[in-house]
């Protein structure tokens, strides 16, 4: 597990050094075959952006891979930081958390809450948070950061996901 120090200048290359390596470690519970998801984590980790001080903190950083309907089929890619309470979470308790702050803003509980819902992509649409209207989401990037470092690491690929635990 690779620690990150809120005092020394931090690198999205190293985050991604860092999900690669998670990748390669949790090859067993990888859904399909490891260089074709792996290839598939280097195009979504294409899109990461420049690195976050609140990712320091106890944070879930959410990003999406959508195709826009207008332009049509363009590429559209959508990221959030969720700050979560400063205390310890397990998986779990992300997922809860996650949920109730879905329900605080007028949503539904979903099942995996730790990904991007299409409802959550509309309404940043709707308020000028994101660009694009879509037509749906291609893949998907969740890190779980705790403390300075990532806990979990999280893909949707079409209708398949991991959760893979840093350890």
């Amino acid at each position: 597990m690779v620690h990150f120090f809120r005092n020394r200048p931090q690198s999205s290359i190293i985050i991604k050094k860092e999900i690669i390596r998670i990748v390669d470690k949790n090859k067993k519970d990888i859904p399909e075959d490891h260089a074709h998801f792996l290839a598939k984590v280097q195009d979504i980790l294409s899109h990461f952006p420049e690195y976050n001080p609140e990712w320091g903190n106890r944070t879930v950083f959410r990003l999406a891979k959508a195709e826009a309907l207008n332009p049509i089929y363009e590429d559209a890619v959508y990221s959030e930081n969720i700050t979560l309470p400063d205390v310890k979470h397990d998986i779990d308790l992300v997922l809860k958390m996650l949920n109730y702050k879905r329900e605080q803003k007028g949503f539904e509980k979903v099942k995996m809450p730790l990904f991007i819902q299409p409802d959550e992509l509309y309404d940043a649409y709707a308020h000028g948070r994101f660009d694009y209207e879509i037509k749906n989401i291609v893949s998907q990037l969740v890190i779980v950061f705790q403390k300075g470092s990532i806990d979990y690491v999280g893909f949707v690929f079409g209708f398949k996901f991991a959760i893979l635990e840093a350890r």
